[in-house]
């Protein structure tokens, strides 16, 4: 099992030591849980999906779309926050996830050249919502600051996973890429991981600021048990016809 805390710990080693309060919570939460993609059969399960090329294709059109409906959702979320800096960072998450749409379908052609049309492939990229920091924001009704904060909860646990799903495809997709594409694709994948970082960062930020606003360990508790829960759902291979999703 990997200690999900320390690895955060190792790649952005600011977070321990400059948010005590979130850093409490996350590292108490995290180790009383344990989900299972901190667990080694999870990794293991990810590792044997993926000699099935097919599916390996399949799943990073499902990460496209999962990022682009996350993207929706953090763009309208942003209209509904009334402090200007919160709104920025959460509107500019959003704008980060809708070109994260794009990585994938470019690491999709990278990888698996051959698995569709130029213009296939252009469709695919219109999966992303293409927002920009030229684009005026959203409105809407204010959100309350305990919704808000389980919001940025559930976001900064999201990207936790996301993170992770993405440190095991690294290495699957750079075996299976044709050589000439290995670099350029790596480039993404990592680039990936490290705007996954900065949002961890933020999220947690934002959490460290506002953690009067509720109780922020048993928010986190809640949400990480029921992250675990779905993840469980969604890579269980018992189900006839059921493939599992690592996104």
């Amino acid at each position: 099992m990997v200690s999900v805390p320390k690895m955060i710990a190792e790649r952005a080693p600011h977070l321990p030591t400059n948010r005590p309060h979130f850093w409490s919570s996350f590292v108490s939460t995290w180790n009383e849980v344990e989900p299972p993609y901190g667990q080694a059969w999870y990794g293991d399960l990810f590792r044997t999906m993926s000699y099935d090329l097919e599916w390996l294709a399949r799943l990073l059109i499902v990460n496209a779309k999962k990022e682009a409906d996350g993207s929706r959702q953090l763009w309208a979320l942003s209209g509904r926050i009334d402090n200007p800096v919160w709104r920025e960072k959460v509107r500019q998450h959003a704008i980060d996830e809708s070109r994260h749409a794009k990585f994938y379908i470019a690491m999709l052609e990278l990888a698996f050249p051959d698995a569709a049309s130029g213009e296939q492939f252009r469709k695919l990229r219109a999966i992303s919502p293409g927002y920009k920091s030229s684009d005026p924001s959203p409105a809407g009704s204010s959100t309350s600051d305990i919704s808000l904060l389980d919001e940025i909860i559930q976001m900064n646990i999201g990207e936790v996973r996301t993170l992770i799903n993405q440190m095991l495809m690294r290495p699957v997709l750079d075996v299976i890429a044709p050589a000439e594409n290995r670099r350029k694709l790596l480039a993404l994948i990592d680039e990936l991981g490290e705007d996954e970082l900065a949002h961890v960062s933020y999220t947690a930020d934002l959490i460290e600021e506002m953690h009067q606003v509720g109780d922020v360990d048993q928010i986190m508790l809640d949400r990480l048990q029921e992250f675990s829960e779905i993840t469980c759902k969604e890579v269980g291979v018992s189900e006839a016809g059921h493939s599992p999703e690592f996104a």
